[in-house]
């Protein structure tokens, strides 16, 4: 049976901090929680701290995954699983659309998109 839980906290959303004190909320709530995965690497890393200083071993015990996937996940003592996307061609394809909207002739409101990108799992020692 899986089950999902979250958190939020007072702190930048894109930070160490807010991985660290979510995991250490999570893990307080809910003591046998087995996995995290956080949004971003900054906040795994963050997570894997708050796991670690409570003494919990990765991925024995709990396992983490990031979703963006930079590369420094891949330098820790534990290396970080993370969800790679193509950050780069999403940009450059958000940049083509605005220069297509704002190149475009003035005849209404364009059409939404829906756009798919292809995420690689990259699996790493915290899964």
């Amino acid at each position: 049976h899986l089950e999902a839980f979250y958190c939020a906290c007072n702190r930048p959303v894109n930070t160490f901090e807010y991985g660290y004190d979510c995991t250490n909320r999570l893990l307080d709530d809910h003591p046998d929680l087995d996995a995290i995965l956080a949004a971003v690497d900054v906040q795994g890393l963050g997570a894997i701290r708050a796991v670690t200083e409570r003494g919990l071993k990765i991925p024995d015990q709990i396992k983490v995954i990031s979703l963006t996937g930079h590369e420094v996940g891949a330098m820790l003592q534990t290396a970080m699983t993370s969800m790679e996307m193509p950050a780069r061609l999403m940009g450059q394809k958000a940049a083509r659309m605005v220069v297509e909207e704002i190149e475009a002739p003035d005849t209404g409101k364009q059409a939404p998109q829906h756009l798919c990108f292809t995420m690689q799992l990259e699996e790493r020692e915290s899964t």
